[in-house]
């Protein structure tokens, strides 16, 4: 949980972020963002109805100029498109999803 109250509190703690199709509200606040310090790899739906692709392009626009290092992957799917037991699973993606999250992961934490 990244909460701007804190602050930086833990912050050199972290090495990597993984983002899977936010759920509700994202932060879209520059100077919240700017606070990330971790590279931060996104898995994105683009047929997500909590994250629509309009508050996804702020989201990513204001993230970049916030010079948060952010990888984005956008998979042609809806959300939750990574659970195998949900609604909208499609392994295809989540199988891909998972792949990238690994090598992302195996980057930074080894």
């Amino acid at each position: 949980m990244f909460d701007s109250e804190v602050g930086s509190v833990g912050q050199d703690k972290i090495a990597a972020v993984i983002i899977y199709y936010p759920y509700g509200e994202v932060i879209t606040e520059k100077q919240t963002l700017a606070l990330i310090k971790a590279p931060v790899l996104g898995h994105f739906a683009t047929d997500d109805f909590f994250l629509t692709s309009d508050k996804l392009s702020k989201f990513k626009s204001t993230i970049r100029k916030s010079g948060v290092d952010m990888t984005s992957q956008t998979y042609k799917a809806r959300h939750g498109f990574d659970k195998p037991y949900g609604q909208y699973y499609q392994a295809q993606s989540g199988q891909l999803a998972l792949e990238r999250t690994n090598q992302f992961l195996n980057q930074y934490l080894n």
